[in-house]
């Protein structure tokens, strides 16, 4: 049996950068013609995450092994028809972000915001993306 040790909701428009968008290489080429390339990280996807958890920062660290359930909803797109949208209160998001990339940044961010002492310690994690009528991230954090 796992115990909740913290959740929450917020009714919000989940980040859809990940950690892998942000990396960017310009190539420039100096005056006798040699490439020089040049990376930016700017780790935008990473500080979204950090200041959405920060705020919602439980009591305690937890130092401990852990299980993550991140369930994330989107508005609908606008080629969603009015048909589809009665008919499911909501439907999985199969394109744009990564699950494994959001995963990434939201474990980081949560050792980063000291929900979690380390993020090693994350023995389970369930992240599920929808689109669907109520957008939001909802966030739970169960001991193992």
């Amino acid at each position: 049996m796992m115990e909740l040790l913290h959740s929450l909701r917020v009714d919000c428009i989940p980040p859809t950068r990940t950690q892998q968008q942000d990396i960017r290489v310009a190539v420039s080429r100096d005056k006798l013609g040699v490439a020089r390339a040049k990376i930016y990280n700017k780790r935008v996807s990473q500080s979204n995450w950090l200041q959405f958890l920060a705020q919602h920062r439980p009591d305690e660290v937890f130092d401990g092994a852990v299980c993550f359930l991140a369930d994330l909803e989107w508005p609908w797109r606008r080629e969603d028809r009015k048909r589809t949208r009665i008919d499911c209160l909501r439907i999985p998001r199969e394109t744009g972000v990564d699950g494994d990339n959001v995963a990434k940044g939201l474990l980081d961010a949560a050792f980063n915001a000291q929900w979690i002492a380390n993020d090693a310690r994350v023995a389970g994690l369930i992240l599920t993306k929808w689109w669907g009528h109520n957008p939001g991230v909802s966030l739970a954090m169960y001991r193992m």
